[in-house]
């Protein structure tokens, strides 16, 4: 079949998706093709400027996803699953020794809410222990999963999208 659209996308070697909930969180997925990583950033509000989010603070939460968890997030997203839990990922905030922890859930309802947090290893350091959440509506849900498809489809060319869907469908009803 012949592509009559002329216009050639061009090459990104870097991409992203955000939602933003309210003025209340922010959430940033993002992929580099340069190292090949996929990156979740959960931001809260920015106190020094209204309606702006805080990406690097103290507060932000950042990882990077593995190959596993971004098929987990985007069977959650695209609704093949009713949850996805990404848990006791041990790492370091701000030079100290934490646990990240992320949780999509749908609890029967359209819209998703997921939580990411961190805990400190050493009960010494709690102070540094925050929470986000953040509710993430159906067309968002589905814009998430489709770009975490995409990495997914990226790192394995020329399998095609519904190979990639149905083995996904397979694995979640197994």
């Amino acid at each position: 079949m012949e592509n009559i659209n002329n216009d050639v996308p061009q090459h990104q070697p870097y991409r992203n998706e955000k939602v933003f909930n309210s003025g209340k969180t922010a959430l940033e997925l993002n992929y580099s093709e340069t190292n090949g990583s996929v990156n979740l950033i959960l931001a809260g509000p920015l106190a020094s400027k209204p309606g702006a989010f805080d990406w690097t603070g103290q507060k932000a939460f950042s990882t990077k996803l593995s190959d596993d968890e971004v098929i987990a997030l985007c069977m959650a997203f695209l609704r093949l699953t009713h949850e996805a839990v990404l848990k006791d990922k041990k790492t370091k905030h701000h030079n100290k020794q934490v646990y990240k922890n992320v949780k999509v859930t749908f609890d029967g309802k359209s819209t998703a809410m997921m939580e990411g947090g961190v805990v400190a290893i050493n009960k010494d350091e709690r102070d540094i222990n925050f929470i986000h959440k953040i509710s993430i509506d159906p067309a968002a849900c589905l814009r998430l999963g489709l770009f975490l498809l995409s990495v997914i489809l990226a790192r394995n060319p020329g399998v095609p999208s519904d190979a990639v869907l149905t083995c996904m469908r397979l694995n979640a009803n197994a």
